[in-house]
């Protein structure tokens, strides 16, 4: 509320919805067990993975940045193959960690930091596009 920030504007840091992932590395991950997948080149180039995962990317709730993030990512990346499926953030991790429970492949949205990224051994894809 406005006394709130009144009280305590000079201390707070204000995000929007443009800069909250600002100082966060957003984009696709796998686990680290799954093999020859480090980048969204390799996506690309290894057609076996797209089948293992059946060509989805396990999304999280579609009003979240990341999401966005990864439509675009699919667009410019011409990744038009796969397809990002949305659930919560709770359905998303219950899913990734039925995978890891069963050393099954799966490729996500993730964002770094992250607190399961710390909980599971997580590796986000490089992007050639951004370095």
């Amino acid at each position: 509320d406005k006394r709130y920030y009144d009280k305590f504007k000079d201390t707070l840091t204000l995000y929007d919805d443009k800069h909250l992932i600002d100082h966060v590395n957003v984009g696709l991950a796998v686990p680290k067990y799954v093999q020859n997948i480090d980048s969204i080149k390799d996506l690309k180039d290894d057609k076996d993975f797209g089948k293992s995962v059946d060509w989805t990317i396990q999304g999280t709730d579609n009003r979240n940045g990341v999401m966005q993030q990864t439509n675009d990512e699919l667009d410019r990346d011409d990744l038009s193959k796969y397809s990002l499926d949305k659930s919560s953030d709770q359905e998303q991790f219950k899913k990734i960690q039925k995978a890891y429970q069963q050393q099954q492949p799966i490729l996500f949205t993730s964002m770094e930091p992250n607190w399961f990224s710390k909980e599971l051994d997580v590796k986000m894809l490089k992007d050639p596009e951004i370095g």
